[in-house]
């Protein structure tokens, strides 16, 4: 589907998109009529499904690709990282490596060069949509490998599966083998999303938020692009296009949780961790931090501050004609002063603890 890497300029990686890919001749037209000829002697002598057999190979196709990328991602993060960073467990990654050098030098090379334009297509791709990004180099390798590249990887092969289909499948059932494609990759992307989720509730519940915006960039981007999915699978059935509106609904509610918590958090710290020597509260420092980097996810905020009627009524100030981008910074500057006030008034508590 792609050239080969010597062929790909980084102009053309970074352009990869489906008004590309349509440009694309995925199947030359000598071997289309091949295919179609044999599809007609299948139909007419064999009692198997043969769209059904199709659907299964190139679903199986799009979640190798999709694991492929995912263990790049992994492998680069951690030659970056010298052997550690995101990644909270390298021994798995080490049995798939092993497993990978045990095939042929050639085979290995054409994966690992493929992975890398993929995976540079991606980062052409989710940069043209970042809004702003996070202070601390260490937040981005954590975020390396998080589902982020393979949401924008599974639109663009979808996208080819679906210009694809319509060559080599009976327009009647190109919808419905689409469908049977696209399954268990969305499912495999939903599950990922879930792991996400799961570690970021985890490293709040020890009191450590800088996991949530790991969440709040997945949300940000999966929102952004979620228009290009819902376009893309406009004609597919409703249980098919709402799996990517779980992902997004799923993310959002940690990130709910995330917040309501850590404005718990400041309000129940009392006296734990106050220093000895009566320096700053280390969770002041944290919430600083913390709320430091909020503003580069103002919008993508929005919608989860806005379920909270008092953060809203802030809005009441605003001029009638403002913005959703000026909307979105009062709600965060409303849900910032709440926290501050909170902080600062048990910073004040524990200071004079301290000076009894």
């Amino acid at each position: 589907m792609f050239k080969s890497a010597s062929e790909v300029t980084s102009h053309e990686i970074t352009e990869i998109n489906e008004e590309t890919l349509s440009g694309v001749e995925l199947v030359p037209p000598g071997v289309r009529e091949d295919l179609r000829a044999i599809a007609a002697w299948l139909d007419k002598h064999n009692n198997t499904d043969r769209l059904t057999v199709y659907a299964k190979l190139r679903s199986d196709t799009l979640k190798q690709s999709l694991r492929a990328l995912r263990d790049y991602q992994r492998s680069s993060s951690m030659e970056r990282g010298q052997g550690t960073g995101s990644l909270n467990s390298p021994g798995p990654l080490r049995g798939r490596l092993t497993k990978v050098d045990s095939t042929s030098k050639s085979r290995t090379l054409k994966i690992s060069n493929k992975a890398k334009i993929l995976q540079k297509a991606i980062t052409g791709h989710v940069s043209s949509r970042r809004q702003g990004s996070p202070g601390h180099s260490s937040y981005m390798h954590g975020t390396l490998t998080s589902p982020h590249g393979r949401v924008s990887a599974l639109h663009c092969l979808a996208f080819a599966e679906y210009l694809l289909a319509q060559q080599l499948v009976p327009e009647d059932r190109v919808t419905r083998t689409f469908e049977m494609i696209l399954k268990e990759p969305m499912d495999q992307l939903v599950t990922e999303g879930e792991g996400l989720a799961t570690q970021a509730r985890k490293s709040v519940s020890r009191g450590d938020y800088q996991a949530m915006l790991s969440v709040l960039a997945m949300v940000r981007h999966v929102t952004n692009i979620q228009p290009e999915y819902d376009r893309l699978l406009t004609n597919c059935q409703t249980s098919i296009r709402a799996k990517f509106a779980a992902i997004i609904h799923m993310l959002q509610e940690t990130c709910v949780k995330a917040l309501e918590g850590f404005v718990d958090s400041v309000k129940s710290d009392g006296e734990r961790g106050l220093p000895k020597d009566g320096t700053v509260h280390q969770i002041t420092n944290d919430a600083l931090r913390f709320t430091k980097q909020l503003p580069d996810y103002a919008q993508t905020l929005a919608p989860i501050l806005q379920r909270d009627t008092v953060l809203t009524s802030s809005l009441s100030n605003l001029p009638r004609n403002a913005d959703a981008s000026l909307q979105a910074k009062a709600l965060l500057g409303a849900y910032t002063r709440f926290t501050g006030t909170v902080d600062n008034a048990q910073f004040t508590l524990n200071t004079r603890c301290f000076g009894e």
